[in-house]
């Protein structure tokens, strides 16, 4: 979207008011019924308030702490009254005004539709937990953890999970002695490969969404109302485009997003493929070969501004990979701001792709 519009709409982003006392008390009760008297405490105060919902510290009977995740009640009439009226502001503002027309602002309506509708039942969350906590395992990444869902807890407007450790990292203590090239290599990592071996990633990887328990150097992710799922084909194009992103070739790009169904083959790309070597050449000018992950959001930001002008449309997977690699931006410029991007993707693709077991090479 065109950088004023990013600016003027940038309050939005955590400032949403917590529900009126008592609220959330009324909607666990119905919601989890007999189940309520397995909460021996919940704590008043919200731990933190979202657009969707807002989330609660308490604990068990069986002494289990536990975070109590709240729907906002009556958020699916109100999604749907402003989705309705987003749409018809976007196909406004593509009329009158070419910034607009270049985002491709109706088709990001959809897409936004698509993830806040599916953030509405809570029992999708859960399924999301689960499976990333077993992709987890399987990658024994004994770093990075997901919350588990409590049994029996779970419902379409009430999640209770399990408490887990860490600060955001935009509230890490400087002085703390943490290795911050290390634990950014290790992040990138963990999300490159569960998404590119296992084919599942959370999808909203930004700065409240990512703990950091700086005694263990070990993340906690939460917030699991968005993840993606990516085919064995799909993967394997993903390969192919950050082999060729890596490269700096546009083309290669272009002719890996042709895997997702997102160009249809016979398209012709060249002006896409100018538009884009254009962008990409703008990191020849980086000092002594290296990208910090700053810049890298800021290249990345551009590319999907050239793919949207020419009408591309990215499957909502991809989108949400993409979207992740620019909230890396803010992890490093957190934690190791020095970091040279390529270089850490680079080895991690080797790293991958010369492992007979990862499944990666095989796609």
């Amino acid at each position: 979207m065109p950088d004023e519009w990013v600016e003027a709409f940038a309050w939005c982003r955590d400032e949403a008011p917590a529900l009126d006392a008592g609220v959330a008390h009324d909607v666990i009760a119905r919601e989890l019924g007999p189940e309520r008297d397995r909460l021996e405490w919940l704590d008043d105060g919200p731990l933190a308030a979202g657009s969707i919902g807002q989330v609660h510290r308490g604990r068990l009977t069986d002494g289990t702490e536990v975070v109590v995740k709240v729907l906002r009640p009556g958020l699916r009439r109100r999604f749907r009254t402003d989705i309705e009226t987003l749409a018809l502001a976007a196909a406004a503002a593509e009329k009158v005004n070419a910034g607009a027309r270049s985002a491709n602002l109706t088709g990001f309506v959809e897409l936004f539709a698509q993830l806040a509708l599916e953030e509405l039942d809570f029992r999708l969350e859960a399924a999301n937990l689960v499976d990333s906590s077993a992709v987890l395992e399987a990658m024994g990444a004994d770093h990075m953890v997901a919350p588990r869902p409590i049994p029996g807890m779970v419902t379409e407007e009430v999640l209770v999970m399990e408490l887990l450790p860490g600060v955001a990292y935009t509230r890490l203590d400087p002085t703390a002695g943490l290795d911050g090239e290390e634990l950014l290599r290790t992040g990138i990592r963990g999300v490159v490969e569960a998404t590119l071996k296992h084919g599942v990633f959370h999808g909203d990887l930004h700065a409240g969404n990512v703990l950091v328990d700086p005694a263990r150097g070990t993340f906690s992710l939460v917030d699991f109302g968005i993840a993606g799922r990516l085919t064995a084909a799909q993967r394997a194009g993903l390969v192919q485009y950050l082999a060729a992103w890596a490269g700096d070739d546009a083309r290669g790009q272009i002719e890996a997003m042709r895997s997702f169904g997102a160009i249809e083959r016979d398209a012709d790309v060249e002006t896409l493929v100018d538009e884009l070597q254009a962008e990409l050449d703008l990191l020849s000018t980086r000092s002594r070969g290296e990208v910090t992950f700053d810049q890298l959001g800021i290249t990345l930001g551009r590319l999907l501004q050239v793919l949207a002008r020419n009408g591309f449309r990215m499957p909502k997977d991809l989108v949400l990979f993409f979207k992740n690699l620019l909230y890396l931006a803010g992890f490093a410029a957190s934690v190791a701001p020095e970091a040279d991007v390529l270089a850490v993707v680079q080895d991690i693709l080797l790293d991958l792709l010369a492992d007979p077991g990862s499944g990666v090479a095989v796609a």
